[in-house]
């Protein structure tokens, strides 16, 4: 008896001490929870106690502060934010909240943050012991707005375009640089006028979002945008496409407006301007001349009134020069012109735009990204970007793709077939201490040459490359370069319109 008593009392106080083991585990996996959860948020949240200390934050709010959360936990809110304001001054001195005000601020690298602050006191037994706000991005309640308002409208379903068949305004154009601010500032000036304007600037600039974005600031943003790609439309059809058609013109043509006529009160922005063929820009010419337009097999002429925004690829100058654009077509489009400057030559985006992009694909994986190595973000400022930001968008998603869940870091051998063929070739990787930097190429350095061609022959050597390790088949080339086939086409004909002729007949492929 007396022994069961012993056993019994050794068993109650067994289970007792695991009590506090089992409690201690479950708060410590709500806590994780509560971490992960908080840090994949699209807010941001940061805390301070009843001293006005930083005692915890979340990641978004680190992030849009250019912050580090280690080095800012423990330290006074005045002195972290010194140069931005202190939100949880006045909660902390009254006691009293804060909903909802406006607040706009600068950060040291220059960056300008919109957002929306909502901050609360919290109490425990009366007492003050925390004041917490919540960060609300105004681009991202915009865009939750315009999703909201397209769903109730029913205006667009799928997709974000607006009833004048844009997405784009004025506030989706991001950068940091001087010289993207500049090309914002000048646009936002044309954007005043009604004159054409002529959009210069490499492919993956942007040369569409500022078109959009420029329709939508002017006269007449309640018309329509229609964009044409001048270098996608077959010649035999262009006529028919921009002109409109009427019935008998030719087998099955039908009446129809073309695209002057459908742009009507709107816009008319011509892609790729210096692609249409010769013939077609002096009848474009006159029509742009007289502001009327015929339509095949009709005699009668047609009033329009629209507003045209064209876009080159090319300096427009060198394709005069190339008798690829009519002096005089050039000179009626580009009463304005507006020149995008290439990612290369605004450098100070680049990390802005890693930030950015990365906050927006982090959203759809099952795991958490913390950061990327020293070595891509060296190699980041280093690589001329051929394909702009465009490129740049493209290959962080490529990164991502390629990361598996365990994986929290983005290195080189994440990145796209041909930025880790540039790094193989320059024959350096930076932040490595065991291999130096070579010295500069005799090709592209020690006789200087315009930087159009140095990265047309680097794009070039590439691309011979992937297609010379594959057998020249381009199907698997564009595999191997992390490119679509469709991609991959138009890089070659681009470059074989600059002298590069990338064609082997002895070994199947032809262009």
């Amino acid at each position: 008896m007396c022994t069961k008593k012993i056993i019994h009392d050794s068993q109650d106080t067994h289970d007792q001490s695991d009590e506090p083991l089992a409690e201690l585990e479950r708060l410590r996996f709500e806590n994780n929870i509560f971490k992960e959860v908080m840090d994949n948020l699209m807010e941001g949240v940061y805390i301070t106690d009843e001293q006005e200390n930083i005692i915890w934050m979340n990641l978004p709010a680190a992030v849009c502060d250019g912050l580090e959360r280690d080095e800012v936990i423990g330290r006074p809110e005045a002195e972290v934010y010194k140069h931005l304001g202190r939100f949880n001054h006045f909660t902390t001195k009254t006691k009293r909240p804060v909903p909802f005000r406006k607040a706009l601020y600068y950060l040291p690298d220059g960056r300008r943050v919109d957002c929306l602050l909502d901050t609360k006191p919290y109490f425990e037994n009366g007492r003050l012991q925390a004041v917490a706000t919540i960060g609300y991005d105004i681009n991202q309640i915009q865009m939750i707005a315009r999703w909201a308002f397209d769903l109730n409208t029913g205006i667009s379903k799928n997709t974000k375009t607006r009833a004048n068949r844009t997405r784009f305004s004025f506030n989706d154009i991001v950068g940091i640089s001087q010289e993207i601010k500049n090309t914002i500032k000048m646009a936002q000036k044309a954007s005043l006028s009604n004159a054409n304007i002529m959009i210069f600037g490499e492919t993956g600039t942007g040369k569409e979002l500022f078109a959009q974005s420029i329709h939508n600031a002017g006269q007449y943003a309640d018309g329509q945008f229609l964009a044409v790609n001048c270098s996608a439309i077959p010649e035999t059809l262009f006529e028919s496409i921009l002109f409109g058609t009427a019935k008998g013109a030719f087998t099955g043509a039908v009446d129809g407006p073309g695209f002057f006529e459908l742009a009507s009160g709107g816009t008319l922005f011509l892609d790729e301007v210096n692609s249409m063929p010769l013939e077609l820009q002096a009848k474009i010419l006159r029509v742009l001349q007289e502001k009327e337009v015929q339509r095949l097999g009709e005699k009668k002429m047609r009033p329009i009134n629209c507003r045209i925004i064209s876009a080159t690829n090319v300096d427009p100058l060198a394709a005069i020069q190339a008798n690829k654009l009519r002096e005089d077509f050039y000179f009626r489009l580009a009463a304005i012109t507006l020149s995008v400057p290439p990612l290369r030559l605004r450098r100070d985006d680049i990390n802005y735009f890693i930030s950015f992009y990365l906050n927006t694909f982090k959203r759809h994986l099952s795991f958490t990204i913390n950061n990327i190595s020293s070595e891509v973000l060296d190699v980041f400022q280093i690589y001329p970007w051929p394909g702009n930001v465009r490129e740049l968008e493209h290959c962080l998603e490529h990164a991502l793709t390629m990361l598996d869940p365990t994986e929290k870091c983005i290195e080189t051998s994440h990145l796209t077939a041909l930025i880790r063929l540039f790094v193989k070739k320059l024959r350096y990787r930076p932040g490595s201490s065991k291999q130096p930097p070579p010295a500069p190429s005799k090709n592209f350095f020690s006789n200087p040459i315009p930087m159009t061609e140095a990265l047309n022959k680097i794009e070039f050597d590439f691309i011979k490359n992937a297609l010379t390790r594959n057998d020249h088949m381009i199907t698997k080339a564009a595999d191997f370069l992390g490119l679509s086939r469709q991609a991959l086409y138009y890089r070659i004909k681009r470059l074989r319109s600059a002298g590069y002729a990338i064609d082997d007949k002895e070994n199947g492929f032809d262009l």
